[in-house]
């Protein structure tokens, strides 16, 4: 049995010069005040953090046959279920729980006890994914698994001294954090839908010129590597409008400067088609 004491403040000892053999400690200076510009990078994080909801969490610990348990993380035990399979996307407990022991069983380091903080780690990723149903929290699930392995890996890589081990450590890493972007990409393109959109925000079209605004599919048939054409592709100008256009010398953009002159006295005669001909495939 542990017997408890009073300590005063008369029975502490207090040694003003150090002791032979010992060094002396240095006091910590005092940390200094805020910048104008930290003081306003401080706000803007305050305000940001207020729009934040916060993401399920859980308390945990370890049952009487080794397990890890995972207990309620308020006394609102109903809210805290709720909060549960939102962060998952599912109204279904059996996948929250189904899902949420395997992705902790894949994160938990080898050799080591799984502690609470990596646990609300990783769900907070899976929260801050806002799943909508059960494939895009299984996605999310994945995504949480595949950085942590790549972690893990780039550690090894970083305490080895065996340049097999380097390499061997370093490889999986980067399948990791590879196999993570394309997870990424796989979430986005689930959440549009499969389409991909492409915005184009300025056209200039010169005067005299012809310009087209669509969708076209450069597609060709057999699938060959010759030149194809796009319908709907503008083209040169030909026929009349063609010597309307060179009725005169060409100007140049600067008014101070003289018109070019008509080289060698050539007559007046339509521009060649810009575009290369189309070829036609042999048979």
């Amino acid at each position: 049995m542990i017997k408890s004491e009073t300590v005063s403040d008369s029975t502490l000892a207090v040694d003003d010069e150090p002791r032979t053999g010992e060094v002396a400690k240095v006091p910590a200076a005092p940390l200094r005040a805020p910048r104008p510009d930290e003081i306003a990078s401080i706000a803007q994080a305050k305000t940001r953090l207020t729009k934040m909801l916060p993401r399920a969490m859980v308390n945990t610990r370890d049952g009487e046959d080794g397990s890890l348990q995972i207990t309620h993380a308020h006394a609102d035990g109903e809210g805290w279920s709720a909060q549960l399979q939102s962060a998952f996307g599912s109204p279904s407990t059996e996948f929250v729980h189904h899902t949420m022991a395997k992705l902790l069983n894949v994160i938990c380091p080898a050799g080591k006890p799984l502690d609470q903080d990596t646990v609300n780690a990783a769900l907070a990723m899976v929260d801050g994914v806002k799943p909508r149903d059960e494939t895009e929290a299984l996605l999310a699930c994945q995504m949480a698994a595949s950085h942590a392995l790549a972690m893990e890996c780039l550690l090894r890589t970083r305490h080895t001294d065996s340049l097999h081990r380097f390499e061997a450590n370093g490889n999986m890493a980067t399948k990791f954090l590879r196999t993570f972007a394309v997870q990424m990409e796989t979430l986005a393109r689930v959440r549009r839908g499969g389409k991909q959109k492409v915005v184009v925000e300025h056209v200039h079209v010169h005067a005299g010129g012809q310009a087209a605004v669509g969708t076209f599919v450069q597609q060709q048939p057999g699938g060959g590597g010759d030149e194809f054409e796009i319908e709907g592709q503008a083209h040169a100008i030909t026929g009349p409008d063609a010597l309307a256009v060179l009725t005169g010398p060409v100007r140049s953009e600067n008014p101070e400067r003289q018109p070019m002159p008509d080289v060698a006295g050539d007559g007046k005669a339509p521009l060649p088609d810009a575009r290369r001909r189309t070829r036609k495939r042999r048979a």
